[in-house]
């Protein structure tokens, strides 16, 4: 099997960028959000809350002797500045939405999702005692394009 050069065989930068292009383009997300702030990676220094980070990924290989494949485990944090959970928790299920077993809206360059299940959702506090900080974790098997 050749493989194009433009086609990487770990796709982990790929499927984060599906997924923040997936969470931006939804406008019920982005009005919880009051505009579009999905981020990849870091937020901006002092960004008002509720934002979303699509950060840090997990990378195994999930191939066989005829294909390319990987599976991703992709953690996505909300942040919200409330006492309460429950403006994170509309975010989180709008994502939750988006995501789970929904591997065919993902857009992934050179490969597709064969599954896309969460792992977990899990609400902390912090130690500003004003901020809730939401992390979900997704586990996301992909299949490398011929």
């Amino acid at each position: 099997m050749t493989i194009p050069q433009s086609v990487s065989k770990r796709p982990s930068l790929a499927v984060q960028r599906a997924i923040v292009a997936l969470l931006k383009a939804d406008s019920a997300l982005t009005t919880l959000l009051t505009g579009t702030k999905v981020y990849d990676g870091d937020a901006p220094e002092a960004t008002p809350q509720p934002y979303v980070i699509v950060g840090d990924h997990l990378s195994t290989d999930s191939g066989d002797l005829t294909s390319f494949g990987r599976e991703i485990l992709s953690t996505i944090h909300v942040w919200t500045k409330t006492r309460s959970n429950v403006a994170g928790e509309d975010i989180a299920n709008r994502i939750n939405q988006l995501l789970d077993r929904q591997h065919r809206s993902l857009a992934i360059v050179g490969h597709r999702a064969v599954y896309v299940r969460l792992e977990f959702d899990q609400a902390l506090g912090d130690p500003d005692p004003q901020l809730r900080h939401h992390v979900l974790r997704y586990r996301i098997e992909t299949a490398q394009l011929a």
